[in-house]
């Protein structure tokens, strides 16, 4: 006969309640002492970034979540850069970083009220979206993934010049670090609305003051060589360069796709060439004149260059190359560069 309490149930149904209590308490301890430990290494992280020169306030950091996730809390921060650079100063109403109990390197952050940024040289704008998130996967070597959401931006001039862009109506940015030392991003945005810019009329009649889609593709190799030191010529020695992919713009009347491979010459300049395929190259030639960047002769050459270059299923393939401090699009320079490397 089964052991039983007197006037009771027998021991057997209640064993399973106890080990649900038991279960309950073990987690409830290990919440708790997570709970420390995330706003120790949530305050230690910041005192890292004062020691590296920022100037961050902020009210006090708030750990929460209890049961199911954690959630860390940091309200009415600012940020401001180092003194020794010219920089910015940013104000936010409120943070949330989300990860679920097993897994602590996966981080969601959100930021739902509007921030303000005030740059040094002058200008503050307040910035205010639907959404605004990033997702951040951190492995054995640091951050290994970094994913940004956006949606319905707006951002308003509070003083200074106008911003160069009003609103952006999405914008998605993937960026990884994968098994071969390759930083991988890809980077969409649409319904671009531009400000008040300094924008000839017929510019704006070529191409209108919003921006339909911007796609960016690209792989940076050696990325390593790169950040060790900020270094582009150890960067350089060790083959790294910079391979675009699948990326273009849509802008009025001018649209086209871009690929090609980047690296920086001896003296510190961009050097590659960017094979463009433009679904209409007498949009383009008529935008780069009516912007003035081509002027003259250059302006027939362009225009010679438009109506002969090679026709595919993705447009006409137009070169662009980088050179010796110079961008080209064919024979015709369209622009400067500066210096990137050190």
């Amino acid at each position: 006969m089964s052991r039983t309490r007197r006037g009771g149930m027998p021991v057997r149904f209640l064993l399973p309640f106890i080990g649900v209590i038991v279960l309950l308490v073990a987690y409830t301890a290990y919440w708790l002492y997570a709970q420390g430990q995330i706003r120790q290494s949530a305050l230690a992280w910041i005192d890292l970034q004062r020691q590296s020169g920022y100037e961050i306030e902020h009210a006090p950091v708030r750990v929460g979540g209890y049961p199911f996730r954690f959630e860390v809390r940091i309200a009415q921060a600012t940020v401001a850069t180092p003194e020794a650079v010219e920089g910015w100063t940013l104000q936010t109403g409120s943070a949330v970083a989300v990860a679920m109990p097993y897994d602590f390197s996966h981080w969601i952050v959100e930021i739902p009220d509007p921030m303000t940024i005030a740059f040094d040289r002058g200008g503050e704008y307040r910035l205010a979206s639907q959404t605004t998130r990033f997702s951040v996967r951190a492995g054995q070597g640091g951050t290994q993934r970094i994913a940004i959401e956006i949606d319905d931006l707006g951002i308003e001039t509070l003083s200074g010049p106008p911003a160069t862009v009003e609103r952006v109506g999405h914008l998605r940015l993937i960026s990884q670090l994968t098994g071969e030392d390759t930083l991988d991003t890809q980077l969409a945005a649409g319904a671009i609305a531009l400000g008040n810019v300094a924008l000839d009329e017929a510019l704006v009649d070529e191409l209108g003051t919003e921006i339909g889609l911007v796609r960016l593709e690209l792989s940076v190799t050696h990325w390593s060589d790169l950040v060790r030191e900020a270094r582009t010529d150890q960067w350089v020695d060790a083959d790294g360069r910079v391979e675009i992919t699948e990326s273009g713009i849509d802008w009025g009347s001018v649209a086209f796709r871009a690929e090609g491979s980047l690296t920086v010459d001896p003296a510190g300049y961009p050097d590659g060439r960017v094979s463009l395929f433009v679904l209409d190259p007498e949009a383009l030639a008529d935008v780069l004149v009516a912007s003035g960047t081509v002027r003259g002769e250059n302006e027939n050459a362009l225009r010679l260059l438009a109506q002969s270059a090679p026709r595919g299923e993705r447009g006409t393939a137009v070169p662009l190359t980088l050179r010796s401090g110079g961008i080209y699009l064919g024979p015709v320079r369209i622009g400067d560069l500066q210096r990137v490397g050190g």
